[in-house]
């Protein structure tokens, strides 16, 4: 588990790159109902960067809230086009995102004896997924934020032995990083 210091600096520092995400969404949108959309999704990815690395557990209720956002942003998105295409599409490939990652830590798991990443870990990618399709600069800023998260924090602390391939750590939080990245990029 993590130390008070680590806590307060992960606190801060995920609090204020959601903040700053909030701001830039907002301003590039200049749509109010959208831009509160994002920020609840900012605001629930912050919550699971902090209970994720804490316990270990990304809570199903903030998954809820995400998800229900997510619908009224498609909705949204759906009747400003005139095109429902997109939600039904965003919805496929939620789905097949779960159910291709749930078999690949299900056969890891089987195979090494280590599951990589949590049930939770998979549906925030799966909600993540519906959430950015559509939109593939928004879909390749998230897996760039994500990629940067996790090369700047996992490869340091490999290369420093604090990690082995038997570590269990919380995925939760590079997932939510890649969001905040997302609205920067």
């Amino acid at each position: 588990h993590m130390s008070d210091t680590q806590k307060m600096v992960m606190t801060a520092c995920s609090a204020a790159a959601f903040r700053l995400a909030g701001i830039f969404v907002a301003w590039m949108t200049k749509n109010v109902l959208m831009s509160a959309l994002c920020a609840i999704m900012y605001t629930c990815c912050a919550m699971v960067m902090q209970i994720d690395a804490d316990i270990r557990i990304i809570p199903n209720e903030i998954l809820l809230i995400m998800i229900l956002g997510a619908i009224a942003k498609k909705t949204i998105e759906a009747v400003q086009m005139q095109n429902g295409w997109n939600l039904l599409y965003s919805a496929i490939a939620m789905v097949i995102v779960f159910e291709v990652l749930d078999k690949v830590v299900n056969t890891i798991g089987h195979l090494f004896g280590v599951r990589a990443i949590g049930m939770g870990d998979i549906k925030l990618m799966s909600l993540l997924t519906f959430f950015y399709w559509g939109n593939m600069n928004q879909m390749i800023g998230w897996l760039i934020g994500f990629v940067v998260a996790v090369f700047g924090i996992l490869i340091p602390m490999l290369l420093a032995k604090k990690l082995s391939r038997f570590s269990f750590f919380a995925f939760g939080p590079y997932i939510a990083a890649g969001v905040a990245g997302e609205a920067i990029i």
